[in-house]
């Protein structure tokens, strides 16, 4: 008779640390412990050693081991023997560990990914956010503020920063939250916009040029839109929207 032995739960774990997977992966797959029904590799590693329990907030009274997985989910690891109590523990902070090792990464990237004077995209990160994805069809935005440098030399770099946040703001508000939203540098910004129709969108950001002409005095807004088929099509479409804002000027 053929027995095939249990992983053992460390060599399992290892896939949880793999700079790839995010922190809502490594998040799902903790709180999945809990399903009994489960025949993962995981799953079937820990069997032996704990239950996981899902409970709405720790107990602070640290008897059985627990991940935060959220402020209103933890998952609580209850040993099946005593002997099992010390890799129960271990086993509960190495899966923390991951967690907080993906969360880390993830506001890292994002930091790089991030103007940090308005906070939308930086253009450098365009490739990395894009990467992450589905491909789509859409729409490219094109905006450059006109008279911002009238601005800086008038009243300083600090009214003109104040400025460009104030605009990143207004298209933030003004788009979808799955649009994404770009710095391309100085006061030029690239929203792209996923299955998004060039003709309703050309009249609607009509009303986002006159709200910024309302609001600032001598300040308007060059746009040029242009539709891209998959993101493979995506750079060509960035420079029609490109020049059209500049013909249209």
């Amino acid at each position: 008779m053929t027995t095939h032995s249990i992983p053992h739960w460390m060599d399992v774990l290892e896939p949880l640390f793999e700079p790839s997977v995010s922190s809502r992966d490594v998040a799902k797959a903790i709180v999945s412990l809990a399903d009994t029904f489960q025949t993962t590799p995981l799953h079937n590693a820990i069997k032996p050693l704990c239950v996981a329990q899902i409970v709405p907030g720790s107990s602070n009274d640290h008897e059985f081991p627990e991940v935060e997985v959220a402020a209103t989910c933890v998952v609580r690891f209850v040993p099946i023997q005593p002997e099992h109590q010390e890799t129960v523990w271990t086993l509960t902070k190495m899966l923390s560990v991951a967690l907080r090792g993906a969360r880390a990464r993830e506001v890292k990237e994002r930091q790089w990914m991030t103007d940090a004077l308005t906070g939308v995209y930086r253009r450098d990160a365009m490739d990395d956010v894009l990467r992450h994805q589905a491909e789509h069809s859409g729409v490219a935005v094109c905006f450059d503020l006109i008279g911002f440098k009238a601005v800086n030399d008038a009243v300083g770099h600090a009214a003109g920063d104040r400025l460009l946040r104030e605009f990143a703001d207004m298209l933030r508000a003004f788009f979808r939250a799955s649009d994404l939203l770009f710095r391309f540098g100085g006061d030029e910004f690239v929203v792209l916009c996923p299955d998004a129709n060039a003709g309703q969108l050309g009249h609607r950001v009509a009303a986002l040029r006159e709200e910024v002409q309302r609001h600032h005095h001598g300040l308007d807004v060059r746009i040029g839109l242009a539709s891209y088929l998959g993101l493979e099509t995506l750079p060509q479409a960035i420079e029609i929207a490109d020049r059209a804002m500049y013909a249209g000027q």
